[in-house]
């Protein structure tokens, strides 16, 4: 390969009120064509992976007549979304001209009332801890309340857009730590399907 100056244009949109860093990574053309190859192929297969998972999730909802397994398919609906968002595969394939950032809030929001829910019901914390269960399903809708308000640009009146944002991502850790810590607990405490 010769050295030398090459001209590259990059074109970008920032859509949030944050400072954005990115580093650029310029490819000979065979290596690109190969890594596009290499990672249309993992996510074929990932995907692949979780279209099965649901649909038998879908046929354990129907077979046991549980809602559990309804809101683990809602959950894994909205993170599969997350993950073709921030994958660049939604520019690939859906969006062109750059997806709309809302839509990373939104099903990330989503993903989180679903994934507390889905933990509350399969683990029954309703029965076992009500209380807690109550305030982690609000923690849960508050995060997909945030999503799904962003979808439509609502602020929290009073507050600053930077501060909302901060206080949506706390929601979200807070649900996956919920989520595992639930998880963690029922396993110790001798919950076989934990």
């Amino acid at each position: 390969m010769e050295s030398g100056d090459i001209g590259v244009l990059i074109r970008m949109r920032n859509d949030t009120s944050h400072a954005m860093h990115f580093a650029a990574i310029v490819w000979p053309a065979e290596q690109w064509q190969a890594r596009l190859l290499n990672l249309r192929l993992w996510y074929g297969f990932f995907f692949g992976g979780i279209t099965l998972l649901l649909l038998y999730n879908l046929f354990l909802a129907v077979a046991l007549r549980d809602v559990s397994y309804l809101f683990y398919v809602s959950y894994l609906s909205a993170l599969s979304f997350a993950v073709v968002l921030l994958s660049g595969l939604g520019e690939e394939f859906l969006w062109p001209e750059g997806k709309p950032a809302y839509l990373i809030l939104a099903a990330s929001g989503i993903g989180s009332f679903f994934v507390v829910a889905f933990a509350n019901s399969f683990l029954r914390v309703w029965q076992r801890y009500p209380k807690l269960a109550r305030y982690s399903l609000l923690i849960g809708a508050l995060a997909a309340l945030l999503g799904i308000g962003s979808i439509f640009e609502l602020a929290v009146p009073g507050v600053p857009r930077q501060a909302t944002a901060a206080f949506f991502h706390l929601l979200n850790i807070a649900s996956a730590a919920y989520f595992v810590g639930i998880s963690v607990h029922s396993y110790v405490s001798g919950m076989i399907q934990a």
